[in-house]
């Protein structure tokens, strides 16, 4: 057998080529070239552009937050806190719009990172009455999921939108919006709405929720000139998810994390007659309160 250096070039190639003239691949390697140089720059050019989609996906995801959004906690306007007097309207929708993010705040002095809706703490009071239709857009310009729940409600009927992470939705995923879309049924007074995945509303995404009633004011009750909303909340001065972490591990402090302050949003001064509602909450079961497992999802 002839060493491979005997073999004249045109040998070499011959052996190279198909010994069937019926074979669809039967040009020579010196035809196939250009049509492998294409084919290469074809894929080239589809690998740029798949590394173009998820580099604009993979920065709208890891960092959501757009320009527009603010990157410092907003004064909330004391108009948030004075309710419209909505009450004897007859049934209609109201509508409101959402965006959840992360900014840095201060609301007691001391500065912390913050998860707030529309930029704001606490986020917009939504006020409505019994038999009214509550349209919520909420858009997740964080980097988890979120939820928002309405603390109180029945959601018969509608339990798709009561917002509770695991148990009724996955919870909306960054970058994502969900609209919330119910009627008010029976309930009627002062709650409030929240997130519920895992400890974010320890952070700041909470609002009031007032719900009036149908039925007329007892002539007992002397008049007023307007309501004020006045949410009392517990504020830490550490991240929620660094105090969730520290009670997760296998050696939790012994203590419940201390609650540094509490803070009330000092309502406009006015001459007049004000009915306070009150809107309590607490966060020591804040751990539990919110899960951000998802199984099914």
């Amino acid at each position: 057998m002839a060493a491979a250096e005997d073999i004249a070039p045109e040998e070499k190639v011959a052996l190279l080529e198909p010994h069937s003239n019926h074979d669809t691949q039967s040009a020579s390697p010196r035809r196939r070239r250009p049509h492998a140089a294409h084919a290469a720059l074809l894929a080239v050019f589809l690998l740029g552009v798949a590394l173009l989609a998820l580099g604009v996906w993979g920065t709208y995801a890891s960092s959501p937050r757009g320009p527009s959004l603010p990157r410092e906690l907003q004064r909330t306007p004391h108009t948030h806190f004075a309710l419209d007097g909505l009450r004897g309207q007859p049934p209609q929708t109201r509508s409101h719009a959402f965006v959840v993010s992360e900014v840095e705040g201060a609301p007691d002095g001391v500065r912390k990172p913050m998860l707030v809706v529309n930029g704001m703490y606490p986020g917009p009071t939504i006020e409505a009455n019994q038999g009214d239709r509550v349209v919520v857009k909420v858009t997740n310009m964080l980097e988890n999921r979120t939820t928002i729940h309405w603390h109180g409600l029945f959601q018969n009927g509608t339990n798709y939108y009561d917002g509770t992470a695991a148990i009724t939705e996955c919870g909306i995923p960054p970058g994502q919006t969900l609209v919330y879309n119910f009627t008010l049924g029976e309930f009627s007074g002062t709650t409030w709405w929240h997130a519920h995945y895992s400890t974010q509303y320890t952070d700041g995404i909470t609002g009031a929720l007032v719900v009036h009633p149908t039925d007329p004011l007892p002539a007992s009750i002397p008049p007023w000139d307007g309501d004020l909303v006045v949410q009392v909340s517990d504020l830490y001065h550490t991240f929620s998810p660094v105090l969730l972490e520290r009670f997760l591990s296998v050696s939790p402090p012994a203590l419940r994390p201390t609650r540094h302050t509490a803070v009330l949003r000092e309502p406009p001064a006015a001459a007049a007659w004000w009915r306070t509602i009150v809107a309590l909450r607490s966060t020591d079961d804040t751990a539990f309160f919110g899960n951000d497992v998802t199984p099914f999802c």
